[in-house]
């Protein structure tokens, strides 16, 4: 893995052993401290790095994180807030930072998971953090369920390509659609109104649906739905919430609601996708 532009993220002070697999171009380790455990995979493709890291502290700890050079990144949040100098992972957004070859960050403890793809630092680009569109945690989904070996490479490559260009779509949006965005990514388990939402936007309400499905592709109420159940998906991954408590925390007014909509986007109940999900998760801590 000599060369490649990754953060190296690590919970001992000491770089980690990498263990290539045999394909040569995927590495992937875990770092098991008293204070929490840690699995990251990385791996090289044509156009940069890929690299996706689940933690999960049981007690605040410093991170170590580095590159073998200094780059730019786009961190792609899925669980947990980490703010720290030097780098930064916001569940439910895209944040686009500079990562310097040594930085400590004092971390909470909690659970955090969160992608990070290298970026031609060159490239003009006038954002730094987004929220990310249902569509986004779509491609990301995919990208963790695809086994990551060279065999994989073109189709991550494929995945993160997509990535880029979901990225750039959602950086040419206006500047007042982007604000009610992020605050749907940040409040989608409380009351949304659109009327509220214009307001933030500065348009009135036919004037924002309009500029909404233009920008999205579907309208402010079908997109807040979207996120909620994606949210509601996510939070199935974690088998120590009953499903009441994961309607509640992702939107819905009741559980019936919920499983409702739940089966409409994705054909088969909460209870059935939360089975299924234990039986195929690969990455996590199980590296």
């Amino acid at each position: 893995m000599n060369g490649i532009s990754h953060p190296s993220i690590r919970l001992h002070a000491a770089d980690p052993l990498l263990v290539d697999s045999h394909e040569g171009r995927i590495a992937a380790y875990t770092d098991t401290t008293i204070s929490g455990h840690l699995a990251c995979r990385s791996v090289l493709l044509p156009g940069g790095s890929l690299s996706w890291v689940h933690l999960i502290l049981h007690e605040p700890a410093p991170l170590y994180i580095s590159s073998s050079i200094a780059a730019h990144f786009i961190c792609f949040g899925l669980r947990g807030n980490m703010e720290a100098d030097g780098f930064r992972s916001i569940a439910h957004h895209a944040v686009r930072q500079f990562v310097q070859p040594g930085v400590i960050a004092g971390v909470h403890a909690g659970e955090y998971e969160f992608c990070c793809i290298s970026i031609d630092e060159g490239k003009e680009t006038s954002w730094r953090e987004t929220a990310l569109l249902p569509e986004t945690i779509t491609v990301l989904e995919q990208i963790r369920r695809i086994p990551w070996s060279a065999a994989s490479i073109p189709v991550l490559n494929s995945w993160v390509q997509l990535l880029s260009r979901l990225m750039e779509a959602t950086s040419q949006m206006p500047a007042g659609i982007r604000t009610t965005l992020r605050h749907i990514a940040d409040n989608y388990a409380e009351p949304i109104s659109v009327k509220r939402l214009a307001r933030m936007a500065g348009l009135n309400i036919n004037a924002y649906t309009i500029r909404f499905r233009e920008a999205t592709g579907s309208t402010p109420s079908a997109y807040i739905q979207r996120v909620r159940i994606e949210a509601g998906r996510e939070l199935l991954k974690d088998k120590r919430l009953t499903i009441d408590v994961i309607s509640a925390s992702s939107g819905f007014t009741s559980r019936h609601y919920f499983s409702r909509v739940f089966r409409h986007h994705f054909g088969l109940s909460p209870a059935e996708f939360r089975r299924n999900a234990q039986k195929s998760e690969k990455l996590h801590l199980k590296n």
